[in-house]
This record gives C-alpha cells, structure tokens and sequence, in this order.
C-alpha cells in the first residue's frame, strides 16, 4: 500500500508509486492524502483532505485486502499526520507491518509542503509508526538541523535520526557536492552504498521511485540491506535511461 500525494502530471506521487510497484510485479492498493496542483516544471498549490477520508480510505482497503508493507510519502497536514501516526502504529502491533516512509516535506519541482506545525508533528508522532526512514539531504536537514556534506556527517545525521525514535533509515546522497553515495543505518550498523558517479539528468520524482522500490523489494522478501541495493540500481538505470534518451 502507498499512502501519498496525488500529483495529476505523473512525475510523482502516488502515480509513480503505483508505476513502481507494476514494474516489481506487486500488486499495490493506493491511499491519497492530499490532491496536489503541478507539472513538470512548477508546483502551484495542494489541498489536504480530512484525516477521516485518509483513514476510511484505509479501512476500506483493508476489508478486501491483507496489507504486509505500506510506503508513506506526503501526509498533507498535521492532523493527518497525527491520525495516521496513531492508526499505523496499532496497525503495526496487532499485524506486524513493515512501513517505509520518504518524509516528503517539499516539493521538487519548487515549495515547501510541509509548515512548522506539520513538521513539529511528524517528529513527535511519525517515529512510532515507521521501520525505515528515506530522507534525502535537505529532509534530514528539516529533521534534524545537520546537513551531511560527507560520510562522517551522514553517520552522524543517521545518528541523530535513530535517537529522534527513527531506528533504521537510509539517507540518499543525491544533494551532496561529490558523488551521490548513500548510506544505510539499520540496527546499529552503517552501510554505504557508492560507485555511481552523477549523471547530469533531472529526474523528478525520485524519492518516490526509490522508497517504492524498497518496499517492493521487501515485499519480495529480500531484507533491508538487499532491498535498499536493489532500489538503488533500479533508479540508477533510470537515471541511465533518460541520458541515452536525451
């Protein structure tokens, strides 16, 4: 299940989750949180909806379908963020689901999404309710205040992450000035993930693509470590598809 954004241009969103998720052969159910107005090029706005649409929309799901893995992207507001904080973590407790959430806090193709409050509210409530955190360089920097410029700084962002209640999370390196490694912190160890040099195309709708890719990968019953690995070439090639395109 993805539990995200509705992004009408397809470059991401729910759209790509469920594009993700087809390519890995999952068959996926979708819950929208928030209707966004944007394209390719601009985002112009977004409408939350109520945290009972969000959580009816679950339930109903839910009755038809046993759910195993959930990927959360953009929560809207802080109402849902609390609603859904309490809701996945009993969910969590009662049937053992594994959540992955890329903590969506703006947007790429422009603004923030996310206020003080949303924000506020994420970092009290969300810990409780995710496996694997998925934040780029500026979402960690949002979170905690660090920016990583290197592998010691993303030790200790990852660090700062667990601490904060975060006790796996993978912080992609794709803002940092030298290669875009990634780091995996998942119980107490590091792991980096290099050997991709960058590759001068932009791609929206990346953190997206990857956290979907993760979850199927989880879905697919490989472990987190593999999981991540494979997410990470799956995009890389997609970055290599749109040069050979270009």
């Amino acid at each position: 299940m993805t539990i995200a954004g509705f992004d009408p241009s397809n470059n991401a969103g729910i759209l790509k989750d469920m594009e993700t998720f087809a390519r890995y052969g999952c068959r996926a159910a979708g819950v929208v949180t928030a209707i966004t107005f944007q394209n390719e090029h601009e985002f112009f706005s977004f409408h939350s909806l109520v945290p009972e649409q969000v959580l009816g929309q679950i339930e109903a799901v839910r009755k038809g379908n046993k759910i195993e893995f959930i990927k959360i992207g953009l929560i809207g507001s802080q109402e849902i963020t609390e609603a859904l904080a309490g809701y996945i973590s009993s969910w969590r407790e009662s049937d053992g689901i594994f959540v992955v959430c890329d903590p969506v806090h703006s947007a790429s193709a422009g603004k923030t999404i996310t206020g003080d409050e949303g924000l506020k509210s994420f970092k009290k409530f969300m810990p409780g309710a995710v496996d694997l955190l998925t934040p780029n360089i500026d979402e960690v920097e949002i979170l905690t205040g660090l920016r990583p410029a290197d592998h010691d700084s993303m030790k200790e962002a990852a660090l700062e992450l667990a601490s904060a209640g975060f006790r796996n999370s993978y912080i992609k390196g794709g803002h940092l000035a030298g290669n875009p490694d990634d780091l995996l912190y998942s119980d107490g160890n590091f792991r980096f993930f290099t050997g991709y040099e960058r590759i001068p195309v932009k791609l929206r709708g990346t953190g997206c693509i990857l956290s979907s890719a993760i979850t199927s990968n989880l879905a697919g019953g490989f472990s987190i470590e593999e999981s991540c690995a494979l997410a990470r070439e799956y995009l890389h090639s997609l970055f290599i598809d749109k040069k050979t395109k270009s």
